[in-house]
C-alpha cells in the first residue's frame, strides 16, 4: 500500500520530461554546429573535414531518444516525452541551419578580409617603401612565401573559398604593372629571405614581365636584382629554370624560351644586354628570336657554342630557317626595308644553317613558297619587296628543287 501510494510522486512531471526531450536534439546540434565553426571557420578549409563530426553528431540523435523514452516511458510520460522531441527536433533543424548559414558567413569574411589584405599589400608594394613593403609581406594571411606574394600581386592565384565538392573558388590578386612587380622584387631581394626564396621570387617577376608586356624594357633592371642574387660574379649568368618551390601558378619553365619567345628580337637583345648565356637547349629559342643580321652576327660572337651547333647540327639549322620563313610572306609585305629579312636568312645560311638539314619533309622552302602563294595582301608587290623575295627564295631552296610552286605569286604579280 506504501509502495503504491509513493509511485506517482517518484514519476518526474510531464513539464519536465517535455523540455529534456525538447532540449536533447538542439543541444546535441548546438554541439555540432560549435565544433562546425571550430574546424571550419578558415575559408580554405574543406568542409570533408566535417564529416567525421557529422556522423558522430547523427549517431548521437539517433541515440539520445532511446534513454530518454525508456526513462519517460517508465514514469508513464511518454507522450509528453514524443511531443517535446517533435518540437525539439524542429527547433534543432532550425538550429542545424542557422548554425550552417553563420558557418558559411564566417568563411566569406574570412575570405574576404584575406582578398582585402592583400589588396592592402598592392597598395604597400605602390608605396615603393622596401622596409613597409616586407612588413606588409610578413603580416599578409596565411604567411605565404615571397614568390607566392608576388604570384598573386602579378594576377596571379591568391587565395582559396572552399564551397562544397568541386564547387569551389580560386581567387586572384591585382595584376600589377611591371614597374611595382620589380619594386616588391627589390625589397624581397634587399631582406633576410633565403637565396633560393629570392631566386624563386624573380623568377614569378620574370614570367609577369614575359607576360604582360610587348617588349624588354624592364627585363635590364631584373637582370640587375638577380646578379645581386648570386653568389659570386659570373661571366654569364647561371640558368634561371624553374624549381619545386616555385608557386605552381606562376612557373615559368625554360627562361629564355618564355622571354624570347614573347619578346622576340627585343627580347634576345635585352638578354645579351644583359650578358646572359644560353645552355644546352635554349639554342632554338636563341635562333628563333633573331630579327636581323646583326643581332645574328652578335647572338653567334656572344654564344660561341651556338654557333659551332649551327654549323655541326643540321636539324638545328633547318629549324631556325623553318622559324624564319614562318609566316615570312606577310612580314615582307609589311617591311619598309624587305631586304634585311633576307640579309637574315642569309647570314643563317652563311652560318652554317642547311635549310633541308633535318631531312623533313616540310623544308623551310616549302613554308615559304606555301606562304607565297596562299598570302591574301596584293599580289602586286613593290621591286624592292620582289627583289628580297628572289633572294629568300635562292637561299632556302637548294639547286635542283622544283621552282614550279614558286613561281606562282610571280606569274600572279606578272598577269
Amino acid at each position: 500500500m506504501t509502495d503504491v501510494a509513493r509511485t506517482p510522486d517518484a514519476a518526474p512531471s510531464a513539464r519536465r520530461v517535455g523540455l529534456i526531450a525538447f532540449a536533447a536534439w538542439p543541444a546535441i546540434v548546438a554541439v555540432w554546429v560549435a565544433w562546425l565553426a571550430y574546424r571550419l571557420h578558415r575559408s580554405d578549409v574543406s568542409w570533408w573535414l566535417a564529416y567525421e563530426g557529422s556522423w558522430v553528431a547523427i549517431a548521437a540523435i539517433a541515440i539520445a531518444p532511446l534513454p530518454l523514452l525508456v526513462w519517460a516511458g517508465r514514469g508513464r510520460r511518454l507522450g509528453p516525452a514524443l511531443l517535446g522531441l517533435a518540437l525539439g527536433g524542429i527547433a534543432a533543424l532550425a538550429l542545424a541551419l542557422l548554425g550552417r548559414q553563420a558557418i558559411v558567413d564566417l568563411r566569406e569574411r574570412d575570405f574576404q578580409a584575406k582578398q582585402a589584405r592583400l589588396e592592402a599589400f598592392a597598395a604597400t608594394v605602390r608605396s615603393g617603401d622596401p622596409a613597409r613593403i616586407r612588413a606588409g609581406l610578413a603580416a599578409l594571411p596565411e604567411q605565404p612565401t615571397p614568390a607566392q606574394a608576388l604570384c598573386a600581386l602579378s594576377g596571379g592565384p591568391s587565395y582559396r573559398y572552399v564551397r562544397w565538392l568541386w564547387f569551389d573558388e580560386q581567387a586572384y590578386g591585382p595584376r600589377q604593372n611591371g614597374a611595382d612587380l620589380l619594386v616588391a622584387a627589390a625589397a624581397v631581394v634587399a631582406g633576410p629571405a633565403t637565396r633560393e626564396a629570392k631566386q624563386s621570387a624573380l623568377r614569378v617577376v620574370l614570367r609577369a614581365l614575359a607576360e604582360h608586356e610587348t617588349d624588354g624594357a624592364h627585363f635590364a633592371r631584373w637582370a640587375q636584382l638577380w646578379r645581386t642574387t648570386l653568389p659570386a660574379p659570373v661571366a654569364a649568368a647561371p640558368l634561371l629554370f624553374e624549381d619545386d618551390g616555385d608557386p605552381e601558378g606562376c612557373r615559368i619553365g625554360d627562361p629564355a624560351e618564355r622571354v624570347l619567345r614573347q619578346w622576340q628580337g627585343p627580347g634576345l637583345q635585352a638578354w645579351l644586354d644583359a650578358g646572359f648565356g644560353f645552355g644546352p637547349g635554349q639554342s632554338p629559342a636563341a635562333l628563333r628570336a633573331v630579327e636581323s643580321r646583326q643581332q645574328l652576327a652578335r647572338l653567334l660572337d656572344a654564344a660561341p657554342a651556338i654557333a659551332t651547333q649551327l654549323r655541326e647540327d643540321p636539324v638545328l639549322g633547318a629549324r631556325a630557317l623553318s622559324a624564319q620563313a614562318d609566316g615570312l610572306s606577310k612580314r615582307l609585305d609589311a617591311a619598309s626595308r624587305p631586304a634585311a629579312l633576307a640579309e637574315t636568312i642569309e647570314a643563317l645560311r652563311a652560318a652554317g644553317a642547311d635549310p633541308v638539314g633535318a631531312g623533313s619533309a616540310w623544308t623551310a622552302c616549302d613554308r615559304f613558297l606555301d606562304d607565297e602563294r596562299n598570302s591574301e595582301s596584293d599580289a602586286t608587290g613593290t621591286a624592292e619587296r620582289n627583289a628580297a623575295a628572289e633572294r629568300i627564295r635562292a637561299a632556302l631552296c637548294p639547286a635542283g628543287k622544283t621552282v614550279a610552286a614558286t613561281t606562282g605569286r610571280a606569274d600572279s604579280r606578272a598577269r
